[in-house]
């Protein structure tokens, strides 16, 4: 097993939408300095009556515990025999569920979410079957926002009495449909709950276990007796009369969220909004390059591609007005430090009807020999020829002719200029293009000529992208796989990172001397050739950005 791993401290003088917290809180509850106030030991009785009361249960229904991170251990730590007991969590979910349950050595069986994060209600009834004795789930869940449905969750409470249902409410009061009332009717319920998020008690550890009063009996046995301090009992007290004032704050929150996620997908971004104080942006492969922006901003978010069908999201705790609009500030500004190079032959445009054809052509026509298209493709796959003419001229130098690059060109471009635009086509589509361009600036780093770009494509293409360049517009830069074309370009417009996404040997190999990202367009060289190159993810086709980019299809 490997420690918890909490985000790193200090963050306290950043803008804290990392851990779900109620960032506003409540002030004005401490100080409490009375010497015997510090000096005595806790005291819980007043406080889980006036707790009960306000909840329509039972005092002995309640079981005070430090945070709802002990409430979860000491559920499992009851019940779970080590070493014989199985249990059901959903996957993903908050981390310490299963590992609690895996620390008293339960036999965990993970069900894994359906498409879209949803739970999967049918796989977690099957598991329960097969028998379980502990069923630990989370609703709304962390990281995905989902809730399991009440009645399904009753339906399994009367069909699997043996089994112990766990469940962690942390985030009910941005959802507000809860289990607590189904626990007189099912002692094989047990409830957690705590004052970390809308109460805005994070640092003092508060929350409860509701259950059965044998239930709550028997998890008192394992519960340290003091494990909640006066501090906080006493905070509980003060907040308990202002529950009004927390659920006001809680709808607020709600409301405030609904706005920023409209926000947010208005910028091109799918979202999943959920039912807690939290949304995940799905960002794809600049995910981690926007949580170290935000955190470079004072500005502190969650990037959750490592948890299983998370890839490429971040999780956005919701703050204030002035939080979120400094998030949305800084979102902005992301999209002015971040642009997408591409190349454009054979990664947005299908040439192998018009370049390649050309250079067989103009081998077959100087040399007298027929060139198969598997001897272009091995050529490239060296390095070194990313414009075409060059390759025609080293394939007719390995003929044994030596033919000026002048004289390759000059005839070149009028055979290219036939065919291309009766064979050339967009291997991507516009409206890809088009909702990628509203997270991320565009750029075209392209080995054409003016000559041989503007004739066919400028017309299509140039309102998609910022700008557009061409191998001989500064002829001063070496073209590719040289990075200088590339790093003129982010000087110039004033570019912090990148992505190139390209075809080609040096385009891999011009993006990683730049000192960004790349990715590779499997159209004309293999995977393993372009990774060996640089290329850091490779693609079928480019069209598939838009699922490697998460693009929302209804976008």
């Amino acid at each position: 097993m490997v420690c918890y791993s909490p985000p790193l401290e200090g963050r306290r003088a950043h803008t804290r939408l990392d851990f779900n917290e109620n960032t506003v809180g409540f002030p004005d509850l401490f100080p409490h300095t009375e010497g015997s106030f510090l000096t005595t030991y806790p005291e819980y009785s007043r406080a889980v009556e006036e707790l009960a009361q306000s909840l329509s249960l039972k005092p002995s229904q309640i079981l005070l515990t430090n945070g709802s991170d002990e409430g979860l251990f000491v559920g499992c730590f009851t019940f779970i025999e080590p070493n014989e007991d199985r249990a059901m969590v959903g996957s993903p979910t908050f981390a310490l569920i299963p590992h609690y349950l895996k620390l008293c050595q339960a036999d965990v069986v993970e069900v894994n979410v359906k498409e879209g994060l949803k739970p999967d209600l049918d796989a977690m009834e099957e598991t329960l079957r097969k028998g379980v004795k502990m069923a630990v789930l989370a609703t709304p869940d962390n990281p995905t926002g989902q809730v399991l449905p009440l009645d399904r969750l009753k339906q399994w409470l009367q069909d699997f009495p043996q089994t112990v249902f766990l469940m962690d409410e942390a985030y009910n009061d941005y959802h507000e449909e809860t289990a607590l009332n189904l626990i007189d009717d099912f002692p094989n319920l047990i409830v957690s709950r705590t004052f970390s998020k809308a109460w805005g008690l994070a640092g003092l550890r508060l929350g409860f276990l509701a259950a059965h009063p044998q239930v709550v009996e028997w998890m008192a046995r394992v519960r340290s007796p003091y494990s909640v301090n006066s501090y906080a009992v006493d905070a509980l007290r003060k907040l308990l009369p202002q529950r009004d004032q927390v659920r006001e704050q809680a709808r607020e929150l709600v409301q405030r969220k609904a706005r920023i996620v409209s926000e947010i997908r208005r910028r091109g971004y799918k979202v999943t909004d959920g039912k807690a104080n939290f949304f995940l942006i799905w960002m794809g492969p600049t995910a981690p390059h926007f949580v170290q922006f935000c955190r470079d901003k004072g500005l502190l978010i969650r990037d959750r591609s490592k948890l299983f069908a998370m890839t490429g999201s971040v999780r956005v705790s919701v703050g204030s007005d002035q939080e979120m609009a400094k998030f949305l500030e800084i979102l902005d500004g992301f999209h002015h430090h971040f642009a997408l190079i591409f190349d454009l032959d054979d990664t947005l445009v299908d040439t192998s009807e018009s370049f390649d054809e050309v250079v067989c052509t103009l081998v077959e026509r100087k040399s007298g020999k027929a060139l198969p298209r598997q001897e272009l493709q091995e050529l490239r796959a060296r390095g070194g020829f990313n414009d075409d003419w060059d390759a025609t001229q080293e394939l007719l130098r390995q003929r044994g002719h030596d033919v000026p690059y002048e004289e390759i060109a000059n005839e070149a471009l009028p055979l290219y200029l036939e065919l291309a635009p009766k064979t050339e086509a967009l291997m991507i589509s516009e409206n890809l293009l088009h909702v990628m361009k509203k997270r991320h600036r565009l750029f075209i780093v392209t080995g054409r000529t003016r000559s041989e770009f503007e004739p066919v494509w400028k017309d299509r293409l140039a309102d998609h992208f910022e700008e557009i360049v061409c191998k001989d517009d500064r002829p001063e830069l070496a073209p590719k796989p040289a990075p200088d074309q590339i790093k003129d370009l982010m000087e110039r417009h004033n570019i912090g990172q990148a992505i190139y996404i390209g075809n080609s040997v040096d385009d891999m190999q011009a993006a990683k001397a730049s000192g960004i990202g790349a990715i590779g367009v499997c159209s004309n060289q293999t995977e393993d050739v372009l990774k060996a190159a640089g290329a850091e993810t490779t693609l079928e086709s480019p069209q598939e950005l838009e699922t490697l980019w998460l693009i929302d299809k209804h976008e």
